[in-house]
């Protein structure tokens, strides 16, 4: 990129990347980590004119959600905590990827890019079970009642 004058590299991060999932400590830990190592890449890359930015999907009709459909979680639970209350297809997120790398992004280098507004400020506060506030549903107890083994944590180990 740097002998072409420059580019753009996005990286796939996640929801779970700007908020902390219990019982998704792995997962979570590393799209962390991602966004992390995005961001440092863009420092770094900036002076070749090379831009490193993420996204940052929620709940997308992939293999992996189709994992955790299986265990029992609610489609209905996910998709109620996006703006748009629906799942994202998987051409809505490479689009975002898309937009990052084309020029109607050429000054944006850095960034984690959340798909939809649940995650603004990088907290998602609801009210949960008995009226308690949350900063996500997958911290309540709603999320261990409906994962059913095996979990998700379990899911990433198997490779």
């Amino acid at each position: 990129m740097k002998a072409n004058g420059g580019g753009a590299i996005v990286n796939n991060a996640s929801v779970a990347g700007l908020v902390g999932l219990a019982m998704q400590g792995a997962y979570s830990g590393t799209k962390h980590a991602v966004i992390g190592m995005t961001k440092a890449a863009a420092a770094e890359a900036a002076p070749e004119q090379v831009r490193v930015n993420a996204i940052c999907p929620g709940a997308t009709r992939t293999p992996i959600l189709t994992h955790l459909l299986e265990a029992g979680i609610s489609e209905d639970m996910l998709a109620e905590m996006a703006a748009q209350k629906r799942l994202a297809e998987p051409k809505e997120i490479a689009a975002a990827a898309c937009r990052l790398l084309s020029d109607a992004a050429s000054y944006k280098t850095g960034a984690a890019m959340p798909d939809t507004i649940w995650v603004s400020g990088c907290t998602n506060w609801y009210i949960g079970e008995k009226g308690i506030p949350s900063a996500w549903p997958f911290t309540g107890a709603r999320f261990r009642k409906e994962l059913k083994k095996p979990d998700f944590n379990e899911y990433l180990a198997s490779g």
